[in-house]
Order: C-alpha cells, then structure tokens, then sequence
C-alpha cells in the first residue's frame, strides 16, 4: 500500500487543546508525548521522523530557536544554491 519504507516520512503535529487539562495543551513534554502518542494510533503506526508544533507562544526564548532555526534554513538553503 504504502511501498517501500524508505520512501515516506511519517509527520505529526501537536500544540492546540486536546481536553481541559492544564497537560492536555501547549507544549509540555506531557501533552506533546500524548498528541503523537495519538496521532500513531489513529494511523495505526508506531513511530514519527517529524513532530510539527503548530504554534510556538511568544516569548525571548522561543523567538532566539526562531532566529537560529531561520538562520540554519537560510544556510542550507544557500549551500543547495552553491
């Protein structure tokens, strides 16, 4: 069905609320192990490549990971152009 394993990259996503909890949301090491821990079941798999946060709070901390992780993209990007 899916062909050679090798060929795909199984992806998931976590960050908005999965119930009223103070764990089931934003980005504790709870909720995130959680959201893809259930995302693997409803596929049926056991394991991703790729966690996606869908939303990152604002905050110095996570706008330095923003700048670093822009910078890396637009090193890399510039090394594929080379």
């Amino acid at each position: 069905a899916f062909g050679r394993r090798s060929e795909i990259v199984i992806a998931t996503k976590a960050f908005f609320p999965t119930g009223p909890g103070r764990n089931e949301r934003g980005l504790s090491r709870k909720h995130l192990i959680d959201a893809c821990d259930a995302s693997l079941r409803r596929l049926d798999w056991v394991g991703a490549e790729l966690i996606l946060v869908e939303a990152v709070p604002a905050s110095p901390a996570w706008d330095a990971v923003r700048d670093r992780l822009g910078r890396a993209a637009a090193a890399c990007a510039a090394d594929e152009l080379a």
